[in-house]
């Protein structure tokens, strides 16, 4: 009678030979050990990174001249990606490098920037050139821009207390001798009158030159106040037969306003000139641009 022989396992490596002796797989067990055993090794997969890339500005309001300075920082990078500075070029406003950053972190003294509401980004980039994240940002640069820009209207002169003063012509009409009061003469004393408006103003700032001129017995000096929306308003008197100064902040709609003083003849009245500071050459945010 034939004995039969018990079945053994179908692969029974020795200890010393088996390729798993220094596997060990407590959390899949004998799963994964089948798959080896198949030939099959299956690996999970990992997320893909997604990189992320902040900016900020030291100041958002900067003067032409002045660099950009920004500060970034970059996350999730991977093998290749690169991370650069940019600025729109062009009417169609295309993104163009003008700086590498090789840190994943920095802060960084940029380039200057032109007068207007300008935008810069910082960009991750993969090894192809294609946007994987980015960070856009802007800022309003602004330089000087003369008060009859603004007004839109020219200049003439006017001899106050032996010097020459420049001015601006339809203001003085107004003022002295056209729509407001007549030269005075159909104002009271005292009440206060609006030398110039504008509106959508873009300007943070109004260097204001101003000058009196009256040869009248009665002639007193003339109080100036520029108000505006969002500023506390400023003051100053203007004395009679010559010139003074007034720098004012101003931010939203804006006013120049004056007391009306008592009726003068001939060149006499109030004249004034200026400089405003803003992010736009005509002084109003109506049809500007930016990029």
């Amino acid at each position: 009678m034939l004995r039969r022989r018990p079945a053994g396992p179908l692969l029974s490596p020795s200890r010393k030979d088996s390729p798993l002796k220094s596997l060990r797989f407590p959390a899949t067990g004998g799963l994964l050990t089948t798959m080896l055993l198949c030939g099959v090794l299956v690996v999970p997969a990992q997320a893909a990174s997604h990189p992320r890339v902040r900016l900020s500005y030291a100041a958002t309001d900067i003067e032409t001249g002045q660099p950009v300075v920004f500060t970034y920082r970059a996350t999730g990078l991977t093998r290749g990606d690169r991370v650069v500075f940019q600025r729109p070029v062009g009417t169609a406003g295309h993104w163009r490098s003008i700086r590498k950053l090789r840190a994943r972190s920095a802060t960084i003294t940029g380039p200057t920037a032109a007068q207007g509401l300008r935008s810069f980004r910082v960009v991750v980039l993969d090894r192809r050139g294609h946007v994987r994240a980015t960070s856009t940002r802007r800022l309003r640069v602004y330089a000087p821009v003369a008060l009859a820009s603004v007004a839109n209207t020219s200049t003439s002169t006017v001899a106050v207390g032996g010097t020459v003063f420049r001015y601006l012509t339809d203001r003085a009409e107004a003022l002295n001798g056209g729509d407001e009061c007549l030269f005075f003469r159909t104002c009271n004393t005292g009440d206060l009158l609006t030398a110039l408006s504008v509106e959508h103003w873009s300007c943070r700032s109004l260097a204001l030159q101003l000058a009196v001129v009256d040869n009248t017995a009665t002639a007193s000096p003339v109080g100036v106040t520029v108000v505006s929306e969002a500023a506390d308003p400023s003051s100053v008197t203007v004395p009679v037969n010559g010139v003074t100064s007034l720098t004012a902040p101003v931010r939203g709609d804006a006013q120049i306003r004056y007391a009306v003083q008592p009726a003068a003849d001939g060149d006499a009245g109030l004249y004034l000139n200026g400089v405003a500071d803003c992010y736009t050459a005509s002084g109003s945010t109506q049809g500007s641009t930016s990029s």
